[in-house]
């Protein structure tokens, strides 16, 4: 039946994914998004559009990769499903922020952060302020690198402070506060070893 082939195409196509063989993974995505657009089933549909642009993203198809980005925000948009919206849209802040479209990129990262999710809310804050740095604004990249910060101290997410802390520093250094920006490259130095020999442990 469709839903077992949709499934076994699914794993056909992660097992070529794992493999670095993009074309022939894309080729059971397509298959799998024939079946689900002969049964209308946007939401998976969605899904797959997904699936498909990580693999064009590997490719450096990277305009191909837009257009299915922008076909699954529209239908994630259209379900009301917040969670797939928030996906896609910090997707597309990163595609963009990777092309140096850095405005598009503040776009959809900050329409990410509107859906107020824990889950991603630091990771659109920490990107915010990294591009907000790459623009030479260091007051906006202060802002919102102090608030991914604070939530990545609240959480105990300490694999995500180094380069926090890093950036921190690279933004004092431009907004001239050289006393802020050595605090933060020791902290940056300090959580960075701890993980080094935390990996070294485990």
């Amino acid at each position: 039946n469709d839903e077992g082939l949709i499934w076994m195409y699914g794993l056909i196509s992660n097992l070529y994914q794992s493999m670095f063989e993009y074309d022939k993974a894309l080729d059971y995505n397509q298959k799998s998004l024939e079946i689900l657009l002969k049964n209308n089933d946007e939401f998976h549909v969605a899904n797959v559009y997904c699936v498909m642009a990580t693999n064009y993203i590997e490719k450096l198809e990277f305009s191909k990769a837009k257009e299915l980005l922008h076909k699954a925000n529209a239908l994630y948009t259209k379900l009301k499903d917040d969670q797939g919206e928030l996906r896609v849209k910090s997707h597309l802040g990163t595609w963009y922020y990777r092309q140096k479209e850095f405005q598009n990129a503040i776009h959809y990262f900050t329409e990410a952060l509107a859906i107020k999710s824990d889950r991603v809310r630091a990771i659109c804050e920490r990107s915010l302020g990294i591009i907000y740095l790459e623009m030479n604004d260091g007051v906006e990249a202060k802002k919102w690198l102090t608030k991914a910060l604070d939530f990545y101290s609240k959480t105990e997410s300490t694999g995500n402070l180094p380069i926090v802390y890093l950036k921190l520093a690279q933004t004092d250094s431009l907004l001239g506060d050289f006393k802020s920006a050595y605090i933060n490259y020791q902290n940056y130095i300090r959580y960075e070893v701890d993980q080094k020999f935390s990996l070294l442990d485990a």
